[in-house]
């Protein structure tokens, strides 16, 4: 065999860089999962106060507020049904809108 003087202190310096590769592909997963949360949180946020928006009823009308009536026909006979108002929620402080029918 040959003289192997030296070699465990370079096994153990290889290994600390490789133990070292992975910690940092760890914190750099971890890092990125941050992120995606509080994208994610923030986008929760905003849909949330659209639907708020929604279910209260605080809504514009579009195109001037005009509805289409709606008129059941049967034989000879005409009965009004309601009016139909395409609405979209009034959310300045978002940038999601929904529209809804009303």
């Amino acid at each position: 065999m040959k003289n192997q003087k030296g070699t465990s202190l370079v096994s153990v310096i290889v290994s600390f860089a490789v133990l070292m590769v992975v910690m940092l592909l760890l914190q750099v997963s971890i890092t990125a999962s941050g992120r995606y949360a509080a994208e994610a949180d923030k986008v929760w946020k905003q849909v949330t106060a659209a639907e708020n928006h929604y279910t209260n009823g605080e809504g514009t009308s579009l195109s001037g507020g005009t509805g289409v009536s709606i008129e059941m026909q049967l034989g000879g006979t005409t009965e009004d049904w309601g009016t139909l108002t395409i609405k979209e929620t009034d959310t300045s402080d978002t940038e999601y809108k929904m529209y809804y029918v009303k």
